[in-house]
């Protein structure tokens, strides 16, 4: 296991850790959901998840900026990420984005293609609906209260099955669990910029090779957005059944199809 490194992007306007391990030469590029804490202390976990890959890639998983503003958008995420990316020189990356992160990598790759050689997309969307709206006001109405544990509850009743959920609640829950009124008013924020996204009517200038996976049970986004990028960006697409949202952690061949995405 490849020891990981916490570092911090400064620049003029903000600051962003991320995380980095593995020791390839190729570079995959990780743009995480949307989560109620910094994802940095689980970077060890998520390390250990993506140990397959560490070999060929050095893997950097970006956390969020630290204090987002009021009406920090989609765009204005990807924006930053392409400063961090830059200063970072990553270029040619192959990247993978999950839920909000797919949002962000789809900006990013509309925006500077260089900066991706291969896009993969799980459980994301390219537009948002009412459906994915109405989860989205819930989870900042309760963050804004400070109810942690009913946000928890809420967030991740939305993102697991119904089955995993019951399964492993106790264990979910947990690791949501300690999260800071500072954390929750940034969580808000955050959740806020995925209101009114839309990306759908520039998806043709994507130009490197995309897969999308998404699940039939999926409570946030559904299906059909996968296959809507997938055909948009002449791409592919897999739609697991009897998955929900965070079929990323439930299904256990996900990794193996997207490094065959990779390798192809």
């Amino acid at each position: 296991m490849q020891s990981v490194k916490i570092q911090y992007v400064k620049t003029e306007n903000f600051e962003m850790q991320y995380a980095r391990f593995g020791s390839g030469e190729k570079t995959i590029v990780l743009f995480p959901g949307l989560y109620t804490k910094s994802l940095m202390p689980l970077a060890e976990n998520v390390a250990q998840y993506y140990e397959r890959f560490t070999a060929d890639y050095t893997v950097y998983m970006f956390d969020r900026v630290e204090t987002p503003p009021e009406g920090y958008a989609i765009e204005n995420l990807a924006d930053d990420n392409i400063k961090v990316l830059d200063s970072l020189k990553i270029t040619d990356a192959y990247v993978i984005g999950i839920s909000m992160g797919g949002m962000i990598a789809q900006t990013v790759a509309v925006k500077r293609s260089g900066l991706v050689k291969k896009l993969f997309l799980g459980s994301t969307a390219c537009k948002t609906d009412g459906e994915s709206e109405l989860a989205v006001s819930n989870w900042i109405s309760l963050a804004l209260k400070g109810d942690e544990d009913a946000l928890n509850q809420a967030f991740a009743g939305n993102v697991y099955s119904k089955n995993f959920y019951q399964q492993y609640r106790e264990e979910i829950l947990s690791s949501l669990k300690g999260a800071t009124k500072a954390d929750l008013k940034r969580f808000a924020v955050l959740a806020g910029g995925i209101k009114g996204f839309d990306i759908s009517e520039r998806l043709s200038e994507i130009k490197c090779p995309v897969f999308c996976i998404g699940a039939d049970k999926d409570k946030i986004f559904g299906a059909k957005p996968s296959q809507e990028i997938a055909e948009k960006t002449s791409g592919e697409y897999f739609i697991y059944e009897n998955y929900g949202h965070a079929v990323y952690d439930e299904a256990t061949d996900y990794l193996e199809r997207i490094e065959k995405f990779f390798k192809k």
